[in-house]
C-alpha cells in the first residue's frame, strides 16, 4: 500500500514499477481506479472484458503483479467496496501474485476497511505492507532545480514558504510550468500558498485566452458530472458539446486535462479536481445546494 501526501509522486513510482517490471519480463495488470464507474466486483470483471476472473488469470501466472493506481480517486462507497474486493479475491485466490495499490494517506487513515487489508488474515495469511512516500529534500530539490535557473534563483533561501511548498512534486511541476508560460520572478515568488499556486496555474492555463469562458463551462461540466457520478473521470462523448472541440484541444494540450486510452477525460491531476469543485461549483449560491445533495460532502 503506497501512501504519501497529494502530489508527492505516488503514480510516478507506480510508473517506475511497471517499466521495472517490464524490463524483468515480469507480467503486470494496471487498473487506473478513476476510470471505472462501477458498483460491485462482477462490474470491474465486466469492464475489463477478460473470459475469466482476474484472480483466476492471474494464478495461472508466473510472479505476476497487479497495480491499483489511486483508491483515493473512488469517492462512491460502492466503488470503494468493489476494489477492496478484488484485492481480498486476489489475496485469497492468487497466493503467486503481488499487488501494489496507491491511496492518499489521509483516505487510508480515515479507511477503517483499507487499513484492516494492512493485517495478515486466514487462509494465507498474508497482508499488505505500508510504504510511505515523502517529500523532496533539500539535495533532490535542488537537483531537480538545476533544469531551470530562474527556479534555481527562487530556491537560493530555504526559509521562504516557496521553498517548502516545492518540497511537493506537484507544486514543483506547476513552478515549471508557470515558469515556461512566462511568469515573472517577483509573481511567484510572493505566492505563499498551495492555493495561491493553482490560482496562478489556472489563470495562466484557463484564464489568459479570449476563448476562457468557454474553458471554464466545459470544465464546469467535466466537473459536474463527476461529482454527480462520483468517479473522477467522465466519457467524452458525454461531455464535450458540438463546437467545443478546439477548447477541449487547448484544455488536452495545457494539460489541465487529459484523455486515456479509452475516451475517458480526467484532471491531469486529482489537486485540479479537488480546485475545480472549489472555483467552479461552490460559489456563494451553490454551495449550500451542494451539501444538501448528499450529506458527505459537508465533511
Amino acid at each position: 500500500m503506497v501512501s504519501g501526501a497529494p502530489g508527492v509522486g505516488k503514480s510516478w513510482i507506480l510508473a517506475q514499477l511497471i517499466k521495472r517490471y517490464a524490463s524483468d519480463s515480469r507480467p503486470v495488470t494496471t487498473l487506473t481506479a478513476e476510470d471505472f464507474e462501477v458498483r460491485s466486483l462482477q462490474e470491474i470483471y465486466m469492464a475489463l472484458g477478460f473470459s475469466k476472473p482476474l484472480p483466476k488469470l492471474l494464478s495461472a501466472l508466473k510472479d505476476p503483479v497487479l497495480i491499483i493506481d489511486g483508491l483515493d480517486a473512488l469517492r462512491g462507497e460502492a466503488s470503494q467496496r468493489a476494489f477492496r474486493e478484488l484485492i481480498h479475491e486476489v489475496l485469497d485466490q492468487a497466493p503467486n501474485a503481488a499487488i501494489v495499490a496507491s491511496v492518499r494517506t489521509f483516505d487510508l487513515q480515515e479507511s477503517p476497511e483499507l487499513q484492516r487489508l494492512q493485517y495478515r488474515y486466514p487462509p494465507n495469511g498474508r497482508g499488505m505492507q505500508k510504504f510511505v512516500i515523502g517529500e523532496l529534500t533539500d539535495a533532490e530539490l535542488l537537483d531537480a532545480s538545476q533544469k531551470n535557473p530562474d527556479l534555481l534563483t527562487l530556491l537560493e533561501d530555504k526559509s521562504t514558504t516557496l521553498f517548502t511548498l516545492l518540497r511537493n512534486p506537484f507544486n514543483l511541476r506547476l513552478a515549471f510550468a508557470l515558469l515556461r508560460d512566462g511568469i515573472a520572478l517577483n509573481e511567484l515568488r510572493n505566492i505563499q500558498s498551495q492555493v495561491q499556486l493553482l490560482e496562478s496555474y489556472w489563470q495562466y492555463r484557463v484564464l489568459n485566452s479570449e476563448d476562457s469562458v468557454l474553458k471554464e463551462r466545459l470544465l464546469r461540466a467535466v466537473t459536474q458530472q463527476m461529482v454527480d457520478t462520483k468517479v473522477l473521470s467522465v466519457p467524452e462523448t458525454e461531455v464535450v458539446e458540438p463546437g467545443y472541440q478546439n477548447v477541449l484541444r487547448a484544455l488536452k494540450s495545457s494539460e489541465v486535462l487529459r484523455k486515456n486510452v479509452t475516451g475517458r477525460l480526467s484532471y491531469s491531476h486529482n489537486i485540479l479536481f479537488d480546485y475545480a469543485i472549489a472555483r467552479l461549483l461552490l460559489d456563494e449560491y451553490r454551495l449550500f445546494d451542494f451539501i444538501r445533495l448528499d450529506s458527505a460532502r459537508s465533511l
